[in-house]
């Protein structure tokens, strides 16, 4: 069997040339401790392959202590018989010493598991450790001992020793291969042996599972198995059911089933275009980077509250059947030490397991913007963050909004080029947007039967509205109508609910000033229609000048 039939992954592969550059020390950050186990033996393998000697690889945890034959590496063989492990300072000293035929130490791979807790109190293994490493290195030997844990820091002493790997969460590639090794073993069963889902089932399946670690994609399959008795379209569904509550339980990245679609966008013409231009490309990206095009990574926001942003956002996923995942970057931080950092990689290796995606991080600024007296915590937070919205995967598409002008401007590398495709600024609704809007929310509660006429009257009353604010019209004029005899909504009904409603722009608008000088200098594009085109149609610029229209138009 060659190397090009171990079908090593990227990851696989960097690990291999480390240990051909005779790194001493490797430590395996993972969640999946036996997936990084597996690796670790088929990086053994390969090595074996290219000639460049066997490694067997050995394993000690809390629970035992094992050699993996190359030969056989399913095959594990029991170094201490039926009796518990050797303290670890003596499996690393026995490892260390062992000697073949001819006298010559060894070649292998030592696999430690649970050592955070002793790293962290047993001087005297840090010590042993860091000899050990040295020894390697001065003698050329062709030992490695690799460090297998979640997430810890290795202590000063020995981290010059080790080189650090991240083992990601597995793609879409890695997951189909799981998938057909699933539906091989489980037709193995008397019940199940004519199983034989459809390719493209198998890859809706994988993709389903992806952002989820290699335990949990068999747990999901083992589950839909189970309740269906085969993997169909039924089985997708839960795959990605599942999936949401399992995702929504770590904190700071959730699943989010897209609900609407442009449709239900009122306004916002400049910004719908952009999105439908750059669809063909989302669908085809390996033709579009055939062609010479970049791939779209991602959009920014900016403008006043409740105009539609989180609702564009949303449809943007809908329109191109991409997941939607929402990261809060607020729950992302932490109280303890290092939790925050956590939080993040874990966002940044779901969304890349996850791709293609949509990511939205809504209010952006109110996370990582400012100053910050945390000790530095919100500084590596944001690095982190606008690294990886440099450096992330063509098919992982994110848009960000942003309502605080103050705190984005003091982000100026956030918003520069080459983070984000485009910037778009939302402004309040002009009056053509709102006929839209009401018209979206009278046919979501299914009062299509409301005139034109009605629904314009209602527009030209509720200038400064936002999208949102409309909705809360509509919702009170229903409240009227249903307390009516007949139930039904009125024009009465409907400007009496506008005058009810205050807008926040009554207050807000030297805020809105800014949001709109900032707009002007050319910093990023209307995403639709702009109020000061409206301004001249509405006359209505204050409480009772609305009130005054408010009653012109019942009258």
């Amino acid at each position: 069997m060659s190397n090009s039939e171990l079908r090593l992954t990227e990851w696989e592969q960097s690990v291999m040339r480390a240990i051909q550059a005779y790194q001493p020390g490797i430590v395996l950050s993972t969640l999946e401790e036996d997936r990084a186990l597996a690796s670790t033996i088929r990086v053994a393998l390969g090595l074996a392959q290219i000639g460049i000697g066997a490694r067997e690889v050995s394993r000690w945890s809390t629970a035992s202590y094992q050699k993996y034959p190359l030969v056989n590496p399913n095959m594990p063989v029991s170094l201490t018989g039926d009796g518990p492990p050797p303290p670890p300072a003596k499996a690393v000293k026995d490892w260390m010493s062992e000697k073949d035929s001819a006298g010559n130490p060894t070649s292998g791979i030592l696999v430690l598991s649970d050592v955070e807790p002793i790293l962290e109190r047993d001087f005297g293994f840090v010590r042993l450790l860091r000899e050990s490493l040295a020894t390697i290195k001065s003698k050329g030997m062709r030992k490695t001992i690799v460090v297998l844990n979640k997430e810890f820091k290795l202590p000063d002493e020995l981290r010059a020793s080790f080189m650090r790997f991240s083992l990601e969460l597995p793609d879409v590639e890695h997951l189909v291969r799981l998938v057909n090794e699933l539906v091989s073993s489980a037709k193995r069963h008397e019940k199940l042996k004519d199983l034989a889902p459809a390719p493209e089932i198998v890859r809706g399946f994988a993709a389903a599972c992806c952002g989820l670690t290699e335990a949990e994609a068999t747990t999901l399959f083992s589950l839909s198995l189970a309740k269906f008795k085969t993997i169909d379209d039924r089985t997708v569904s839960l795959a990605q059911n599942e999936k949401a509550r399992i995702l929504l339980a770590g904190g700071a990245l959730a699943m989010q089933e897209p609900r609407f679609g442009f449709d239900n966008v009122g306004g916002l013409e400049n910004a719908k275009a952009w999105a439908d231009e750059i669809s063909p490309i989302i669908a085809d990206p390996a033709d579009a980077k055939a062609f010479g095009l970049k791939i779209p990574s991602g959009l920014l926001l900016v403008g006043v509250p409740g105009t539609g942003k989180s609702l564009l956002a949303e449809a943007l996923a809908k329109q191109w059947r991409l997941p939607l995942l929402r990261f809060d970057v607020g729950t992302c931080f932490g109280s303890l030490v290092g939790e925050s950092e956590r939080n993040i990689r874990r966002m940044i290796d779901m969304a890349n397991a996850l791709k293609p995606c949509v990511v939205f991080i809504d209010e952006i600024e109110k996370g990582l913007g400012g100053d910050s007296l945390d000790g530095g915590t919100t500084s590596r937070v944001k690095q982190s963050l606008l690294t990886w919205l440099q450096e992330k995967p063509e098919s992982v598409f994110v848009v960000a909004t942003a309502n605080d002008l103050q705190k984005l401007s003091s982000m100026p590398e956030l918003i520069r080029s080459g983070r984000f495709d485009q910037k778009f600024f939302v402004d309040l609704p002009d009056t053509q947007a709102r006929v839209q809007i009401f018209k979206i929310h009278m046919r979501r509660s299914g009062h299509d039967e409301v005139s034109d006429a009605i629904l314009a009257d209602a527009a030209r009353a509720t200038a400064r509205y936002s999208g949102a604010e409309i909705e809360v019209v509509v919702q009170q004029a229903l409240r009227f109508a249903f307390g009516a005899n007949p139930r039904k909504l009125t024009r009465e009904m409907l400007l009496r609910a506008v005058g009810e409603v205050k807008p926040l722009a009554d207050t807000m608008s030297e805020s809105i000033a800014r949001l709109r000088s900032w707009c002007a200098d050319g910093r990023a594009k209307l995403a639709g229609g702009t109020l000061e085109q409206d301004v001249a149609a509405a006359a209505v610029n204050t409480p009772a000048e609305r009130a005054n229209k408010v009653d012109d138009l019942v009258n």
